[in-house]
C-alpha cells in the first residue's frame, strides 16, 4: 500500500504539479481525522509498530488502566476507521483547555461583573444590600 508521500510524490509526477499543490489535492481528497490530546497521545506513543501495538491494547483491554484515551475508545463511534485513518492519513488535534486557562476565564468573568455591581452602586442604581434572585 502506498503511504502519503508516495501518493504526493505521484501526483506531482503525474499532474506535473507542484509538492505543496500536491499536497493540498492529496488533502483535499483525503480528509484528516480530527481527535482529541489523549488519543493523539496515545497514537504518537504506539505509531512505531501501531499494527501490533492497537491489536495489542484491544486484546488486552480488561489490564488497560483507565485513561482518557481509553474513555474515547468507549464512547465513540468508528474507533478503528478513525485510528487506521490517522496512521494513513494523518490526523489533527482538538487542543483541551488548562484548568488554568479556564480559571482564568472564570476570575476575569468574576471580576468583570464585579466591577459592574460597584459601578451600579456608585450610580446609586443598588444598594449594597441588593441581591440577585431568579
Amino acid at each position: 500500500m502506498m503511504d502519503k508521500d508516495e501518493a504526493v510524490q505521484k501526483l506531482a509526477t503525474a499532474g506535473r504539479l507542484s509538492i505543496a499543490h500536491a499536497e493540498d489535492l492529496y488533502d483535499s481528497l483525503f480528509p484528516k481525522p480530527v481527535v482529541p490530546q489523549c488519543v493523539a497521545d496515545w497514537y504518537e506513543e504506539n505509531k512505531k509498530d501501531f499494527d501490533y501495538n492497537l491489536w495489542d491494547y484491544l486484546t488486552s483491554w480488561d489490564r488497560q488502566k483507565g485513561s482518557d484515551f481509553k474513555k474515547w475508545i468507549n464512547n465513540e463511534i468508528d474507533v478503528l476507521q478513525t485510528l487506521v485513518n490517522m496512521h494513513q492519513f494523518g490526523y489533527e488535534w482538538r487542543k483541551r483547555r488548562s484548568t488554568l486557562s479556564e480559571s482564568k476565564s472564570l476570575i476575569n468573568t468574576y471580576a468583570t461583573m464585579m466591577g459592574f455591581f460597584i459601578f451600579l452602586q456608585a450610580l446609586g442604581w443598588i444598594s449594597r444590600k441588593t441581591t440577585l434572585k431568579n
